[in-house]
């Protein structure tokens, strides 16, 4: 199997893993925000830019309505707001760290990163839309 067809397929793991927690195989998107920034760091593509985009969106998925329309005891709001602030904190923690990949690989060469990377250039920007 080439390179390339090991980041596609864990690729496809990662994402539908965190689809739902009815799948087989259930992951927290937020310990592999981590874990793509990292790959990211170490060899940057546009499939890690897009990853850590639909990551960010699982993240910042809405709870379930049954879940928001039941009122919570004060200690579990407060407990929920410390646990909203930690994962932003890791998510970002992984947008520094992802800016520097970025801003490597695209402005090199006075900015003709930019022209020689289009699929980088887009995964940055569905990943900084998915980021506000």
């Amino acid at each position: 199997m080439a390179r390339g067809a090991h980041v596609q397929a864990i690729s496809s793991l990662v994402k539908h893993s965190t689809l739902s927690s009815e799948t087989l195989i259930s992951l927290s998107p937020l310990p592999l925000l981590g874990l793509v920034t990292t790959a990211a760091e170490r060899s940057s593509s546009a499939l890690w830019m897009s990853l850590a985009s639909t990551l960010v969106l699982r993240i910042n998925a809405p709870a379930a309505t049954f879940l928001s329309r039941r009122q919570e005891p004060k200690k579990e709001t407060t407990e929920a707001s410390a646990a909203e602030i930690e994962q932003w904190n890791v998510v970002g923690d992984s947008a520094a760290r992802l800016v520097q990949v970025a801003g490597a690989l695209l402005g090199a060469d006075g900015g003709k990163g930019m022209g020689e990377h289009p699929d980088v250039v887009e995964g940055w920007f569905k990943f900084c839309s998915a980021v506000r």
